[in-house]
């Protein structure tokens, strides 16, 4: 197997944030998103990546496991909780982990998950579009920025030297040693 460093691959998580300028307006804000909650909607969205309807199933029964030929991933994360927990999360942003709180509290939470587990960058989900994009870019990415967190401005040039900071692949990297094999194939047919 062929190796490159560890900065070749970017990981990034997704994260669904509810942000106010205070914690007591973020946490309004959720108890307002959650009137406009469709379960059965919700329902029908985690019963197609299931592959299980959900729609049979007691609401405060907690789903277990099943082996099938859906994406089992989402049901071993959902294991355990109740048909109507699946659906108030899923509901208020998908898979990605909810987050609530004021423009600090959001930028302590991503920080501290970016020193503990390492991770590159987010994913961030909307629960109301445009508005969680608005208040994310407005409230917490000027926070971001402070810390050093965020970029200000993009240098002139690709997305991957904007990410990785060079144009090509390194070659020990394993995408430009398969592009090699395939090149040396193609001329020798």
């Amino acid at each position: 197997m062929l190796s490159s460093p560890a900065d070749d691959v970017k990981v990034l998580t997704t994260v669904t944030p509810i942000v106010a300028p205070t914690l007591e307006e973020a946490q309004a804000k959720l108890e307002d998103y959650k009137r406009y909650i469709d379960h059965e909607g919700a329902l029908a969205l985690v019963s197609g990546w299931t592959g299980i309807d959900m729609a049979e199933l007691d609401p405060n029964q907690k789903v277990e496991y099943i082996e099938n030929d859906a994406m089992r991933s989402i049901l071993q994360g959902f294991a355990g909780m109740t048909v109507n927990e699946i659906a108030e999360k899923v509901a208020l942003g998908g898979l990605g982990e909810l987050i609530v709180g004021d423009p600090e509290q959001i930028a302590d939470t991503l920080e501290e998950w970016m020193n503990i587990a390492d991770i590159d960058g987010f994913n961030i989900v909307y629960s109301i579009t445009p508005g969680s994009f608005e208040d994310f870019v407005e409230l917490v990415v000027p926070v971001l920025q402070e810390r050093g967190l965020v970029r200000t401005a993009y240098e002139e040039g690709t997305f991957r030297n904007n990410l990785f900071g060079h144009d090509q692949l390194r070659e020990n990297h394993p995408a430009k040693q398969v592009r090699k094999q395939v090149v040396r194939e193609l001329v020798t047919q």
